[in-house]
């Protein structure tokens, strides 16, 4: 398990960006049924407990099939979100797919989505910039969904520029970076995890 949590407090409140890198991951079989689960959680602090809400989650298949190859799903996708969280059920039932999009697909989904990287390790360089906007895949959006204002692009990024900024949230006298650690680790310890990687330090 992965913890993407650096927050970018400089963009916007609506559409903030993460500023976690890749996240690598070696010696693993090659499976068209394998796939990443992003599982999105937010936090609020109630009279100073931590409080976790789940925002939504989202899948993406890692492998695509050609001429009997299985290549990985290189580029920087725009997913849409899920409502709740996945479970051992949701993940079983996917594994019976051939392609868990197809799964993805019969489900409901939220109006939320997120952006996410994959690279294969043999084009390291490739897509190193987090939102290269000319570079968007948007294949994964559900057609009713692709109308231009869901899309992101430059064109949206300057229309959430005029929002609040992130920081917005970060309580007065509190450093961001002190705030990102207690964020993070408040998540760690309300979920009771144990081994997970995070990029917040």
């Amino acid at each position: 398990m992965n913890i993407a949590s650096t927050l970018d407090y400089t963009t916007p409140l609506r559409s903030f960006h993460l500023l976690d890198g890749f996240f690598h991951y070696r010696d693993i079989k090659a499976d068209q049924n394998l796939a990443v689960i992003f599982d999105v959680r937010s936090i609020e602090f109630v009279q100073g407990e931590a409080k976790i809400v789940e925002a939504g989650w989202a899948v993406i298949p890692i492998f695509f099939q050609r001429d009997l190859k299985l290549y990985v799903r290189s580029g920087i996708y725009q997913v849409p979100l899920f409502k709740g969280a996945p479970s051992g059920e949701i993940v079983q039932e996917m594994s019976t797919y051939e392609d868990q999009w197809n799964f993805v697909q019969d489900n409901l989904h939220s109006p939320f989505s997120v952006i996410v990287r994959i690279c294969d390790g043999q084009r390291e360089g490739h897509y190193s910039r987090s939102y290269d906007y000319n570079r968007f895949d948007y294949s994964y959006m559900p057609a009713e969904t692709k109308d231009p204002n869901l899309l992101f692009s430059q064109k949206s990024l300057l229309k959430f520029a005029k929002m609040p900024k992130l920081s917005k949230v970060v309580p007065k006298g509190i450093d961001g970076s002190h705030f990102q650690k207690s964020i993070t680790d408040e998540f760690v310890r309300k979920l009771g995890l144990t081994q997970f990687t995070t990029d917040y330090e």
